[in-house]
């Protein structure tokens, strides 16, 4: 079990892919950026950010997506992840 620390969550990031202790926190990942375009414009993504504190290294703040209806939702399935992910708000299609 990874230990939660006081700042943030200890955890093994993937150096290529989203993925800390193989847990995807970019549920945008993979999808064709269309999709990405369609879901954004409905409201639907919501951006997020970690705190990864790894003993003997600086924090790092890797940001995710979660796609839900509502923030609500959104932090229902990030805290679901147990990564200590903080949604910051929806990202809105410029």
């Amino acid at each position: 079990m990874t230990p939660v620390l006081s700042r943030g969550v200890a955890a093994r990031l993937d150096p290529f892919m989203p993925f800390a202790d193989g847990i995807c926190f970019d549920d945008c990942f993979a999808l064709a950026a269309g999709t990405v375009a369609m879901l954004r414009g409905r409201g639907l993504v919501w951006l997020t950010r970690l705190c990864i504190d790894n003993p003997g290294e600086e924090y790092r703040y890797p940001a995710g997506y979660v796609i839900a209806a509502d923030r609500r939702d959104a932090e229902l399935i990030a805290d679901a992840r147990g990564l200590g992910e903080t949604v910051l708000g929806c990202w809105e299609a410029s």
